[in-house]
């Protein structure tokens, strides 16, 4: 059964399930639903949770025996599974289908994943899901939805005055969900009681868009090895930083690489820009940077970016700060960098 995002909470408190599967682009909309599943699950003491990050080389025995073995801290508990990017293999899909058709009254199943392409939402052990327990799917916001999302958050939180606020935001954080989310949870810390003086925070939020995790981006682009430096090492003592960098760097490298594809086939620079919904301001950026890097180029970037979102999720050795610092040193024009 699939339920949208925006009405899971709502669904968990007139249906009950044994078996969950939340999946998409979207880390932050993905793990907001896992918190839905787990409170209600919580509520019918379901309190101890096991996890398995699940591979193409996964011994499914552990699933399995995980299943029959009663516990000594909690008769009901929570089984989740990582799937990451959903490449399972046929004995991964058989795994599940099998577990969902046998799962025990004193277990609830978690499923979480990446996006999933076409082949996999077509495969026998989604199916098996789907028939069996509620698929919830997380796309991308849109920059159109974006501004209503951040009302509700700052609604949520109690901060008043947040038409305007959720404006400024929208834009310093260029659409980049998890930095949105970031910002807001800022401003809920520096302002416990909700009253928010506009020129005040106008001031704040364009001070800080100097030394952003976009303005980084846009040095990179542009050229500004010197620039990109400094901000780099102005922000990586956050902890946060590494997952929101590379989660926009991706999104906007991607976009790149489209927008490169579109002009190999012979589309104007403002054919690209009109398709793609490129800023004003952002115009002269991307074309700086489409102009200095090939299509070629541009993929080997996003296969390196790859290794890093990898490293951070804990499936490869890459030193994430290091890699990130190269890949934006590199886009900036810097040779042989490693």
């Amino acid at each position: 059964m699939k339920v949208r995002s925006e009405e899971l909470k709502n669904f968990l408190k007139t249906q009950s399930s044994n078996l969950f599967l939340t999946y998409g682009s979207e880390i932050l909309l993905v793990n907001e639903s896992i918190e839905h599943i787990r409170s209600f699950s919580k509520k019918l003491g379901f309190d101890e949770l096991v996890r398995f990050d699940i591979n193409a080389s996964f011994d499914w025995n552990t699933v399995f025996n995980e299943l029959s073995e009663t516990s000594l801290f909690s008769s009901h508990k929570i089984i989740m599974l990582n799937l990451g990017n959903a490449k399972i293999g046929v004995k991964g899909s058989n795994a599940i289908d099998e577990i969902t058709q046998c799962i025990p009254d004193n277990i609830h199943i978690i499923l979480t994943a990446e996006k999933l392409e076409r082949t996999q939402l077509n495969s026998k052990w989604f199916k098996s899901v789907d028939r069996n327990g509620v698929v919830i799917a997380h796309y991308s916001i849109e920059i159109s939805q974006l501004l209503n999302w951040t009302i509700q958050k700052l609604n949520s939180l109690g901060i008043k005055n947040n038409q305007k606020i959720a404006e400024l935001i929208a834009v310093n954080t260029e659409g980049n969900l998890l930095a949105t989310d970031q910002e807001i949870k800022k401003i809920a810390l520096a302002y416990p009681s909700g009253e928010i003086d506009l020129d005040e925070y106008k001031k704040y939020i364009t001070e800080q868009s100097k030394y952003s995790i976009f303005n980084l981006i846009d040095s990179s682009f542009l050229g500004k090895s010197s620039q990109v430096i400094k901000i780099f090492k102005t922000l990586s003592d956050d902890s946060s930083f590494p997952v929101i960098l590379s989660s926009s760097l991706y999104r906007e490298l991607n976009n790149l690489i489209n927008m490169s594809l579109d002009l190999r086939m012979g589309k104007s620079l403002e054919e690209v820009y009109q398709s793609h919904g490129v800023w004003s301001y952002k115009k002269n950026i991307i074309k700086t940077a489409l102009l200095k890097h090939s299509f070629q180029h541009l993929q080997k970037f996003l296969m390196r970016l790859s290794r890093v979102d990898r490293a951070i999720k804990g499936r490869d050795n890459t030193p994430v700060l290091e890699e990130l610092e190269a890949i934006l040193l590199g886009l900036s024009g810097v040779k042989n960098v490693s």
